[in-house]
């Protein structure tokens, strides 16, 4: 199943309010279908400088978490609850998928949201998903 701007960019831009607004949530889920094993999912990651308001998003209550979105594993243990542990995709004896987003205060949604598209419908073909032509 296909995923199209009309339907990802008013999930990225609910993260940034969310973010603007402080919403403290454990992790927010854009699936575009239960069948697919992959998700993008929004959430607080940490390890970031407080002092880098103009390229992130920062927690007002944590300032070192900043929001960011990634392709994740939509199954196991901790698929609904913790955004830094989310299992990612991987094939036995290969690197694992790791690849995230860092929301900006100022980020070009039309843009981001092709480029997520492209990342997704790469893991769904590498990674054993569906791909077919018909959008969401």
């Amino acid at each position: 199943m296909k995923i199209t701007k009309d339907a990802l960019i008013p999930f990225l831009a609910s993260l940034i309010a969310d973010a603007k607004n402080d919403e403290q949530f454990s992790i927010a889920w854009f699936k575009p279908t239960k069948d697919l094993p992959f998700a993008i999912v929004g959430g607080w990651q940490g390890g970031f400088d407080p002092e880098d308001t103009d390229c992130l998003l920062p927690s007002k209550s944590s300032p070192t978490y900043a929001m960011c979105v990634k392709i994740v594993v939509n199954e196991g243990p901790y698929a609904y609850t913790d955004y830094e542990i989310m299992n990612m995709p991987w094939r036995e004896g290969e690197d694992v998928y790791d690849v995230e987003w860092i929301l900006t205060p100022d980020v070009d949604l039309d843009q981001l949201a092709e480029v997520m598209i492209r990342e997704y419908e790469y893991v769904c073909k590498e990674y054993g998903g569906d791909d077919t032509d018909e959008d969401l």
